[in-house]
Protein backbone atom coordinates (compact mmCIF):
# COMPACT_ATOMS: atom_id res chain seq x y z
CA UNK A 1 0.00 0.00 0.00
CA UNK A 2 1.27 3.43 -0.93
CA UNK A 3 2.08 5.73 1.95
CA UNK A 4 -0.46 8.53 2.43
CA UNK A 5 0.47 11.47 4.59
CA UNK A 6 -1.87 12.13 7.50
CA UNK A 7 -2.81 15.69 8.32
CA UNK A 8 -4.43 17.46 11.26
CA UNK A 9 -7.82 19.11 11.26
CA UNK A 10 -10.11 20.70 13.84
CA UNK A 11 -13.47 19.17 14.69
CA UNK A 12 -16.49 21.36 15.44
CA UNK A 13 -15.93 20.90 19.19
CA UNK A 14 -12.38 22.25 18.92
CA UNK A 15 -10.54 18.96 19.19
CA UNK A 16 -7.71 18.27 16.77
CA UNK A 17 -7.62 14.89 15.05
CA UNK A 18 -5.47 13.18 12.45
CA UNK A 19 -7.05 12.28 9.12
CA UNK A 20 -6.34 11.73 5.43
CA UNK A 21 -9.05 13.98 4.02
CA UNK A 22 -10.11 17.02 6.06
CA UNK A 23 -13.52 17.53 4.47
CA UNK A 24 -14.37 13.85 4.78
CA UNK A 25 -13.39 13.83 8.47
CA UNK A 26 -15.52 16.89 9.22
CA UNK A 27 -18.48 15.40 7.34
CA UNK A 28 -18.25 12.11 9.27
CA UNK A 29 -17.93 13.92 12.62
CA UNK A 30 -21.14 15.85 11.93
CA UNK A 31 -22.95 12.52 11.41
CA UNK A 32 -21.67 10.86 14.60
CA UNK A 33 -24.55 11.99 16.81
CA UNK A 34 -26.97 10.27 14.44
CA UNK A 35 -25.76 6.95 15.85
CA UNK A 36 -27.29 7.90 19.20
CA UNK A 37 -30.93 8.25 18.19
CA UNK A 38 -34.06 6.26 19.07
CA UNK A 39 -32.99 5.72 22.69
CA UNK A 40 -29.60 4.33 21.63
CA UNK A 41 -27.32 5.45 24.44
CA UNK A 42 -24.22 4.36 26.33
CA UNK A 43 -22.92 5.39 29.71
CA UNK A 44 -19.95 4.96 32.02
CA UNK A 45 -18.94 1.30 32.23
CA UNK A 46 -20.56 0.14 28.99
CA UNK A 47 -18.83 -1.98 26.34
CA UNK A 48 -18.99 -0.88 22.70
CA UNK A 49 -17.76 -2.65 19.57
CA UNK A 50 -17.10 -0.36 16.62
CA UNK A 51 -16.98 -2.34 13.37
CA UNK A 52 -15.63 -0.24 10.53
CA UNK A 53 -13.98 2.36 12.74
CA UNK A 54 -12.17 4.24 9.94
CA UNK A 55 -10.05 6.95 11.66
CA UNK A 56 -11.91 6.65 14.97
CA UNK A 57 -14.48 9.44 15.09
CA UNK A 58 -17.31 7.23 16.34
CA UNK A 59 -14.91 5.50 18.74
CA UNK A 60 -13.96 8.92 20.11
CA UNK A 61 -17.61 9.86 20.62
CA UNK A 62 -18.36 6.49 22.20
CA UNK A 63 -15.42 6.85 24.59
CA UNK A 64 -16.70 10.30 25.58
CA UNK A 65 -19.92 8.64 26.69
CA UNK A 66 -18.63 5.47 28.40
CA UNK A 67 -15.45 6.66 30.13
CA UNK A 68 -13.74 6.21 32.49
CA UNK A 69 -14.81 2.63 33.21
CA UNK A 70 -16.19 1.65 29.79
CA UNK A 71 -14.44 -0.20 26.99
CA UNK A 72 -14.44 0.34 23.24
CA UNK A 73 -13.16 -2.20 20.72
CA UNK A 74 -12.50 -0.39 17.44
CA UNK A 75 -11.88 -2.50 14.34
CA UNK A 76 -10.50 -1.16 11.07
CA UNK A 77 -9.12 -3.47 8.36
CA UNK A 78 -7.35 -0.92 6.11
CA UNK A 79 -3.81 -0.52 7.55
CA UNK A 80 -3.32 3.20 6.81
CA UNK A 81 -6.69 4.03 8.39
CA UNK A 82 -5.99 1.78 11.37
CA UNK A 83 -2.69 3.60 11.98
CA UNK A 84 -4.51 6.95 12.08
CA UNK A 85 -7.24 5.45 14.27
CA UNK A 86 -4.60 4.28 16.72
CA UNK A 87 -2.93 7.70 16.68
CA UNK A 88 -6.20 9.52 17.37
CA UNK A 89 -7.01 7.25 20.31
CA UNK A 90 -3.57 7.88 21.84
CA UNK A 91 -3.67 11.65 21.25
CA UNK A 92 -7.03 11.91 23.03
CA UNK A 93 -6.03 9.51 25.82
CA UNK A 94 -8.76 6.98 25.13
CA UNK A 95 -7.32 4.64 27.72
CA UNK A 96 -9.77 1.77 27.38
CA UNK A 97 -10.12 1.79 23.60
CA UNK A 98 -8.62 -1.33 22.04
CA UNK A 99 -7.70 -0.84 18.40
CA UNK A 100 -7.81 -4.01 16.29
CA UNK A 101 -6.28 -4.13 12.82
CA UNK A 102 -8.94 -6.14 11.06
CA UNK A 103 -12.57 -6.41 10.12
CA UNK A 104 -15.59 -8.54 10.97
CA UNK A 105 -17.30 -11.08 8.75
CA UNK A 106 -19.21 -14.37 8.97
CA UNK A 107 -15.99 -16.45 9.16
CA UNK A 108 -12.45 -15.96 10.41
CA UNK A 109 -9.91 -15.51 7.64
CA UNK A 110 -8.87 -12.86 5.15
CA UNK A 111 -10.77 -10.66 2.70
CA UNK A 112 -9.61 -8.45 -0.12
CA UNK A 113 -10.80 -4.89 0.38
CA UNK A 114 -10.86 -2.11 -2.20
CA UNK A 115 -9.42 0.97 -0.54
CA UNK A 116 -10.30 4.42 -1.89
CA UNK A 117 -7.76 6.92 -0.47
CA UNK A 118 -9.65 9.96 -1.79
CA UNK A 119 -12.89 8.96 -0.02
CA UNK A 120 -12.03 6.32 2.55
CA UNK A 121 -15.57 5.79 3.89
CA UNK A 122 -16.48 3.95 0.67
CA UNK A 123 -13.69 1.39 1.04
CA UNK A 124 -15.30 -2.04 0.85
CA UNK A 125 -14.86 -5.76 0.34
CA UNK A 126 -17.66 -5.63 -2.25
CA UNK A 127 -16.71 -3.00 -4.82
CA UNK A 128 -18.41 -4.54 -7.86
CA UNK A 129 -20.75 -1.98 -9.46
CA UNK A 130 -20.07 0.45 -6.60
CA UNK A 131 -19.71 3.47 -8.89
CA UNK A 132 -22.99 2.72 -10.71
CA UNK A 133 -24.81 2.13 -7.43
CA UNK A 134 -23.58 5.41 -5.95
CA UNK A 135 -24.46 7.29 -9.14
CA UNK A 136 -28.01 5.90 -9.01
CA UNK A 137 -28.34 6.51 -5.27
CA UNK A 138 -27.01 10.08 -5.34
CA UNK A 139 -29.11 11.03 -8.35
CA UNK A 140 -32.26 10.07 -6.43
CA UNK A 141 -31.07 11.88 -3.33
CA UNK A 142 -30.03 15.07 -5.08
CA UNK A 143 -33.15 15.22 -7.22
CA UNK A 144 -35.06 15.98 -4.02
CA UNK A 145 -34.83 19.71 -3.24
CA UNK A 146 -37.13 19.58 -0.18
CA UNK A 147 -36.78 22.12 2.62
CA UNK A 148 -35.16 19.70 5.06
CA UNK A 149 -32.12 19.22 2.81
CA UNK A 150 -28.99 21.38 3.31
CA UNK A 151 -29.02 24.55 1.17
CA UNK A 152 -26.23 23.43 -1.17
CA UNK A 153 -27.99 20.11 -1.76
CA UNK A 154 -31.30 21.86 -2.45
CA UNK A 155 -29.66 24.12 -5.01
CA UNK A 156 -27.97 21.15 -6.68
CA UNK A 157 -31.34 19.43 -6.87
CA UNK A 158 -32.71 22.34 -8.91
CA UNK A 159 -30.24 21.70 -11.73
CA UNK A 160 -31.43 19.81 -14.83
CA UNK A 161 -31.11 16.05 -14.44
CA UNK A 162 -28.56 15.73 -17.25
CA UNK A 163 -26.34 18.35 -15.58
CA UNK A 164 -26.57 16.61 -12.18
CA UNK A 165 -25.68 13.28 -13.78
CA UNK A 166 -22.67 14.77 -15.57
CA UNK A 167 -21.33 16.41 -12.40
CA UNK A 168 -21.88 13.29 -10.32
CA UNK A 169 -20.12 11.12 -12.88
CA UNK A 170 -17.11 13.45 -12.84
CA UNK A 171 -17.01 13.51 -9.04
CA UNK A 172 -17.30 9.73 -8.71
CA UNK A 173 -14.64 9.20 -11.37
CA UNK A 174 -12.32 11.40 -9.33
CA UNK A 175 -13.02 9.98 -5.87
CA UNK A 176 -13.29 6.32 -6.91
CA UNK A 177 -10.89 6.49 -9.84
CA UNK A 178 -7.88 5.70 -7.66
CA UNK A 179 -8.05 2.55 -5.55
CA UNK A 180 -5.86 -0.14 -4.04
CA UNK A 181 -6.56 -3.78 -3.25
CA UNK A 182 -5.66 -4.69 0.33
CA UNK A 183 -5.68 -8.15 1.90
CA UNK A 184 -7.08 -7.83 5.43
CA UNK A 185 -7.69 -10.03 8.45
CA UNK A 186 -11.33 -10.60 9.48
CA UNK A 187 -12.93 -12.32 12.46
CA UNK A 188 -16.43 -13.23 13.58
CA UNK A 189 -18.06 -11.36 16.44
CA UNK A 190 -18.16 -14.62 18.41
CA UNK A 191 -14.41 -15.03 18.01
CA UNK A 192 -13.83 -11.50 19.29
CA UNK A 193 -16.07 -12.05 22.31
CA UNK A 194 -14.12 -15.18 23.22
CA UNK A 195 -10.68 -13.77 22.40
CA UNK A 196 -11.15 -10.67 24.58
CA UNK A 197 -13.36 -12.25 27.26
CA UNK A 198 -16.20 -9.85 26.52
CA UNK A 199 -19.15 -10.86 28.68
CA UNK A 200 -21.71 -8.49 27.18
CA UNK A 201 -21.95 -5.81 24.49
CA UNK A 202 -23.98 -2.70 25.21
CA UNK A 203 -23.67 -1.25 21.72
CA UNK A 204 -22.59 -2.82 18.44
CA UNK A 205 -22.02 -0.21 15.73
CA UNK A 206 -21.63 -1.54 12.19
CA UNK A 207 -20.56 0.66 9.31
CA UNK A 208 -19.10 -1.61 6.65
CA UNK A 209 -20.02 -0.94 3.05
CA UNK A 210 -22.39 -3.73 1.85
CA UNK A 211 -21.04 -6.22 4.45
CA UNK A 212 -23.50 -5.60 7.31
CA UNK A 213 -25.29 -8.90 6.84
CA UNK A 214 -22.01 -10.82 6.85
CA UNK A 215 -21.20 -9.22 10.19
CA UNK A 216 -24.59 -10.11 11.65
CA UNK A 217 -24.91 -13.73 10.54
CA UNK A 218 -23.38 -14.17 7.11
CA UNK A 219 -24.99 -14.43 3.69
CA UNK A 220 -23.34 -14.99 0.33
CA UNK A 221 -25.77 -13.11 -1.88
CA UNK A 222 -26.25 -9.35 -1.64
CA UNK A 223 -29.88 -8.88 -2.61
CA UNK A 224 -31.73 -5.64 -3.26
CA UNK A 225 -31.92 -3.14 -0.42
CA UNK A 226 -35.49 -4.00 0.63
CA UNK A 227 -34.57 -7.67 1.00
CA UNK A 228 -31.49 -6.79 3.04
CA UNK A 229 -33.43 -4.42 5.30
CA UNK A 230 -36.11 -7.03 5.89
CA UNK A 231 -33.53 -9.71 6.65
CA UNK A 232 -31.84 -7.42 9.17
CA UNK A 233 -35.20 -6.60 10.78
CA UNK A 234 -36.22 -10.27 11.06
CA UNK A 235 -32.84 -11.33 12.42
CA UNK A 236 -32.90 -8.59 15.06
CA UNK A 237 -36.46 -9.43 16.10
CA UNK A 238 -35.48 -13.10 16.42
CA UNK A 239 -32.70 -12.07 18.80
CA UNK A 240 -35.07 -10.08 21.00
CA UNK A 241 -34.58 -6.59 19.56
CA UNK A 242 -38.14 -5.28 19.28
CA UNK A 243 -37.48 -1.53 19.20
CA UNK A 244 -36.26 -1.26 15.62
CA UNK A 245 -36.11 1.95 13.58
CA UNK A 246 -35.01 2.18 9.96
CA UNK A 247 -34.07 5.73 9.09
CA UNK A 248 -32.27 7.87 6.54
CA UNK A 249 -30.15 10.92 7.26
CA UNK A 250 -31.52 14.05 5.66
CA UNK A 251 -28.64 14.12 3.20
CA UNK A 252 -29.50 10.55 2.11
CA UNK A 253 -33.27 10.86 1.63
CA UNK A 254 -34.38 8.99 -1.47
CA UNK A 255 -31.16 6.95 -1.72
CA UNK A 256 -30.41 3.32 -0.86
CA UNK A 257 -28.39 4.36 2.21
CA UNK A 258 -30.17 3.53 5.48
CA UNK A 259 -29.39 3.40 9.19
CA UNK A 260 -30.89 0.64 11.33
CA UNK A 261 -31.30 1.22 15.08
CA UNK A 262 -32.26 -1.62 17.38
CA UNK A 263 -32.44 -2.07 21.13
CA UNK A 264 -33.86 -4.55 23.59
CA UNK A 265 -36.55 -3.51 26.06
Amino acid sequence: MKSTKAKKTNLSDGRVIWCLNKNEAKFVWEQVNDYFKYEIAVSDGDTIIDVGANIGLFALAAWDRCKPQGKVYALEPIPVLCDILNRNMKVHQCDHVTVLAGGVSNVNGTLTFTYFPRITIFSTAFSDDLKAELQHSFEHTLADSSEEKPRAQKLFGLLPGSVRSYILKKLLNYYLGHSELVECQVWTISHLLQQYSIQSVDLLKIDVEKSEMDVLFGIEEHDDINDRLNQVRVMLQTQGFHKIHIDQERTSKGSTVYSVYARRE
